[in-house]
C-alpha cells in the first residue's frame, strides 16, 4: 500500500494546482493505518446530528476539538438544508464521524472523507466496525483548512454516495448511461477550474459512481470546475442535471 502524502506535503502540492485539497478516499490507495483497533474511541458532540469525534482530539487538543466539530456541524446543516426535505428523513440513522488524523496514538489519515455503507465496516483494517452507514472525515486538521467551497463540496459528495447506495447499486443503470453520455462526449475532459487551470480529467470522468457524487455536489453547492454550478450543469450536460433532478426526486 502506498503511504498518505503527510498534511506538509499536501499543502505544497495544493498551492502548486497539482492536488485538489480534497480527495474522497476511496480515490487513494486504502490507508495503511488500523481503522478496525476497537481502543480507538469516541464522543457524542452535542446537538441534534449524530455526530462523534474521536476521543483523544476531544481529550488533547480542545480548541481543535470544538472549532471542527461546530465547523463540520455548520456545514453539514447547510448542505442538508438545501436538499430536498425528504432526504434526511430517508437517509435516516446516518452517523458523521470526525477523526483526529495523523497525531492519533492509533495513527490517522491527513486528509479524506468516506461514505461507508451497511455492513462495510466489518470489512478488514481499513473500516471501524462502528462506521456503518457513516460519513468519516479523517482528519480535524485538514477539515478546518478547507475553503467554503470545498467544505460544501466535499461533504455533499459523500452525502451522494450515501443517497446513492441505500436506493440502489454501485452501476445503476441511469447512472451508467448519464455518465457513458458524459464520457463520449468529452464533458469532463481539459475543463476550467475556479483557478483558472485546465484540469484534463475531472473526477466526474472517473465512474458511474464518483459521477452521481461530483454532478450532485454540482446541483446542489457547487463543484471546483466547469460546469461549476446548477445553471452550467443544466448547460454542459443536461442529461446529468436531469439524473440528479430524477434520482434526488428535486424540485
Amino acid at each position: 500500500m502506498i503511504p498518505a502524502p503527510s498534511l506538509a506535503q499536501r499543502r505544497a502540492l495544493i498551492a502548486t494546482g497539482l492536488l485538489a485539497p480534497w480527495l474522497p478516499a476511496r480515490a487513494a490507495a486504502d490507508s495503511a493505518v488500523d481503522f478496525s483497533d476497537m481502543r480507538r474511541q469516541y464522543v457524542k458532540v452535542p446537538g441534534a446530528l449524530e455526530l462523534y469525534q474521536e476521543r483523544g482530539l476531544h481529550e488533547t487538543d480542545r480548541t481543535l476539538a470544538s472549532n471542527s466539530a461546530v465547523k463540520l456541524a455548520d456545514v453539514l446543516r447547510d448542505v442538508l438544508a438545501v436538499l430536498p426535505a425528504h432526504v434526511p428523513r430517508e437517509l435516516g440513522d446516518l452517523k458523521v464521524f470526525l477523526m483526529w488524523g495523523p497525531p492519533s496514538p492509533l495513527g490517522g489519515d491527513p486528509s479524506g472523507m468516506r461514505y461507508v455503507r451497511r455492513g462495510e465496516g466489518q470489512r478488514g483494517r481499513s473500516r471501524d466496525p462502528r462506521w456503518d452507514h457513516a460519513l468519516v472525515v479523517y482528519s480535524a486538521d485538514n477539515l478546518m483548512y478547507l475553503n467554503a467551497l470545498w467544505s460544501r463540496k466535499a461533504l455533499m459528495h459523500e452525502l451522494a454516495h450515501a443517497w446513492h447506495l441505500t436506493h440502489w447499486p454501485e452501476r445503476h443503470a441511469p447512472m451508467v448511461q448519464a455518465w457513458q453520455n458524459a464520457r463520449d462526449r468529452g464533458l469532463y475532459r481539459d475543463v476550467a477550474s475556479v483557478k483558472g487551470t485546465t484540469i484534463a480529467s475531472a473526477y466526474a470522468a472517473q465512474n458511474p459512481l464518483e459521477y452521481f457524487a461530483e454532478v450532485s455536489a454540482a446541483y446542489f453547492v457547487g463543484i471546483d470546475y466547469a460546469p461549476f454550478d446548477r445553471a452550467g450543469l443544466k448547460m454542459r450536460d443536461p442529461m446529468g442535471h436531469d439524473l440528479v433532478r430524477s434520482l434526488w426526486r428535486a424540485a
